[in-house]
Parts: structure tokens; sequence; C-alpha cells
């Protein structure tokens, strides 16, 4: 679902994102020219703007030296800080967009308790608007346990035994995203009670690193504390 992209510092990070529109085929007379022409202009661009994410780390040098302290490991969790700063990121995006963002999306609302017909439907839709190119079923794995074929077999025992859902929907693929806790709670980020559907090849979320990571490493023996810091820059 997320496009990762690496560009040079300044560089434009423009996106043309086109629609599903298809040509009109008319019937005419044999060898006839004189039809109207015709042009897709169903697309838009986007650019994702990228800001400067910085991480500044310190610690007492006699710690460090005596051994009390693991720098290596400190940079390390800089490493993983990063990371999980990203998905969280990803997570709000994800959570956050709507039809309007992803140009030329078709958006097919559907509430209320599970229902294997309006599901089958919703599918259809779904890949129906995206020229019949097959759909996916997301969602948490409390909400995919929500979805239970009506007709089973040894293999979809199989998926809910190892997987804790099925990991097909009468031939429709399943996907399970990994939940997540907001940030200083233990909330969780995703609901468990909404199933998405998605179909098409473009990944609508896009991660851009513009340029290269910078990482500073301090001397202690510059600072009036005797501290040893590190300092680890990027613009996502």
């Amino acid at each position: 679902m997320v496009d990762f992209r690496n560009i040079a510092l300044g560089d434009q990070n423009i996106f043309t994102v086109e629609n599903d529109n298809l040509f009109t085929v008319s019937e005419a007379a044999d060898s006839t020219q004189g039809i109207r022409r015709q042009r897709l202009a169903g697309y838009h661009q986007i650019s994702v703007p990228t800001s400067f994410k910085v991480v500044k780390i310190y610690d007492e040098l006699n710690r460090i030296l005596t051994g009390q302290i693991d720098f290596n490991n400190m940079i390390q969790r800089v490493g993983e800080s990063f990371r999980r700063k990203l998905l969280d990121d990803i997570y709000a995006l994800w959570m956050n967009a709507t039809s309007d963002d992803f140009g030329g999306t078709t958006y097919f609302p559907a509430a209320g308790p599970y229902d294997e017909d309006a599901m089958l439907e919703l599918v259809s839709h779904v890949e129906a608007s995206a020229s019949g190119k097959q759909a996916t079923i997301i969602g948490t794995k409390v909400a995919l346990r929500n979805l239970a074929p009506s007709i089973q077999g040894n293999e979809s025992k199989s998926d809910l035994y190892n997987m804790g859902y099925f990991g097909r929907f009468y031939g429709t693929p399943v996907v399970a995203l990994p939940q997540r806790h907001k940030v200083h709670s233990t909330d969780f980020v995703l609901p468990d009670n909404i199933i998405t559907v998605v179909a098409g090849e473009d990944k609508p979320l896009k991660v851009i690193y513009e340029g290269d990571s910078t990482l500073i490493m301090g001397d202690p023996l510059h600072n009036q504390d005797l501290t040893q810091e590190l300092e680890y820059t990027m613009y996502i």
C-alpha cells in the first residue's frame, strides 16, 4: 500500500495520478475515419511535502567509558525511533485518508453487521470500478475475524488456525494490518470494526526520502560537561 521513493535534495517529487477512464468504442460504417477523436484528461499531479526530522542524543562520557551505557545500543534505538515515527505517520495517513486524496478513486461505503452477500457485492463493486482488477480485503486481525464464509474447507480451517483469519474470502485475498498503539498510549491506532476493500496496481500512500541522512557525532572534549552526543537528521 505504500510507495517508497528516494530523490535528491531539492528535486521535485511530483506524482501523476490517473483515473480509470477508458475510450468509448463506437459503431461506424466500414472504412469510416470521420469520427470524433478522444483523449484522456482525467489525471492530476500531486507533490508530497517532506519535513526535517531530527533526533539528538547524549550521555555522560564517564558512564560510556565505564560500560554503564552502550552508546552503540543508543544509536540503534535512534534508527528504531525513526522507523516508529515513519510507521506512525503512515498509519495516521491511512486512517485519515478519503477518496478525494486518491484521485480517480470511487468510494463505496457500506455499514452494518456482517453480511456475506453485502460483502461479496462490495468486492464486486470495487473490482468493477477498477476495470476488473482483483480486489484485496484489508483490516486488523480482529476485524478480519468477522469474515466467516459459509463455505469452508480444510485450507480455510488451516488459515484460521495458523493466521487467525481466513486468507481468502471466496477467492479474494485477505491481508491483515499489524495493529499499533497510539503515541504515548495503550490505545490502538486502527479500529477493529472496519474492513477496507481496495483494487488496483497503484500504491496510494507515498513516502519520500529526500536526500541522504546525516549523522553528526559530537566531540566530548569540546563539550563543557564532557558528554558524548550524536545527531541524526533526515528529510521524509
